[in-house]
Order: C-alpha cells, then sequence, then structure tokens
C-alpha cells in the first residue's frame, strides 16, 4: 500500500468521512470563490498553519470536487508554513502536482471497488477526476481499486 494511499485511509477513518468539504472543515481549510480569467482553477495558500482554498467560480461540482481533494492532497502531504500551490489541468506533471493529483483520486475512489465489468472511465467522470490526471496515475492506483477475489 502506498503512503498516499495510507494517509487518505488515516484521514477517512480519524474523520468518519469521505465527504471532501467535511474534511475541509475538520482542518479548519475555508474555501473562497472568485471570477478571473487566469488560468489556474484552484489554489491553496497556508499562512500561519490555516489553510484557505480558492477556486474559479461556476465550475461543475464534480470538478470541484477534486479540485478540493487535490488542494487538501498538498495541504497534508507538503504542508510548511506560508505556502502555496495553484492547479492548472494542463500542468500536472511535477512531483508535487502528481502526489496532490494522486492523493485526490484516491481519496474522491476510496468508495470504489471494480471488477471486468465496470466501466471505469464513467466512474471516473462521475467523480470529477479529469481523463488526462487518470490516465496519468492509472496503474498506480488501479490495483487498489479491483475487486480481491476470496
Amino acid at each position: 500500500m502506498s503512503n498516499i494511499q495510507k494517509i487518505v485511509n488515516q484521514q477517512i477513518s480519524q474523520y468518519h468521512t469521505t465527504n471532501i468539504r467535511e474534511l475541509l472543515e475538520f482542518h479548519d481549510i475555508e474555501i473562497f470563490y472568485y471570477d478571473s480569467s487566469t488560468k489556474n482553477d484552484s489554489s491553496i495558500f497556508v499562512h500561519n498553519g490555516l489553510g484557505n482554498i480558492y477556486l474559479k467560480s461556476q465550475l461543475n461540482p464534480l470538478y470541484e470536487n477534486f479540485l478540493l481533494a487535490h488542494e487538501l492532497g498538498h495541504y497534508l502531504l507538503h504542508f510548511h508554513q506560508n505556502i502555496n500551490f495553484s492547479f492548472t489541468l494542463s500542468c500536472y506533471k511535477n512531483r508535487l502536482e502528481r502526489e496532490a493529483n494522486e492523493f485526490a483520486c484516491r481519496f474522491l475512489l476510496s468508495d470504489i471497488s471494480i471488477d471486468n465489468d465496470s466501466d471505469i472511465e464513467f466512474i471516473i467522470k462521475e467523480k470529477g477526476i479529469p481523463l488526462t490526471i487518470w490516465y496519468s496515475l492509472y496503474e498506480k492506483i488501479i490495483p487498489d481499486l479491483i475487486k480481491k477475489e476470496s
């Protein structure tokens, strides 16, 4: 089991929720919306230990959940005082962004178990995960989602 999966499991177990907004509340992370023509869909700023997530307004609610989980991933995996990260869909290749994407995917798929008949693309879309990100992490995550045969 990966370290990121362990952190996802620990968060769900400790806070008894798979609702990303509830989890953000437990961590005292506030969400703010902004209208902007910038290419960033979301950002997290941490100042004096307090996190603020900024989301572009009028995004698809499913995609918004992905972005919230992504930013929480940065907070939990890369926390340092007074840091910030911004998410742009076209920029997902550096290590920190890949880790935050992996956290978001694992968190959003934590209640999913697939078999040979599963339409994984449909599931991914329903969870708000961009397909480009899913396919960049597929081989790493899929073994944990496959139903274990008894």
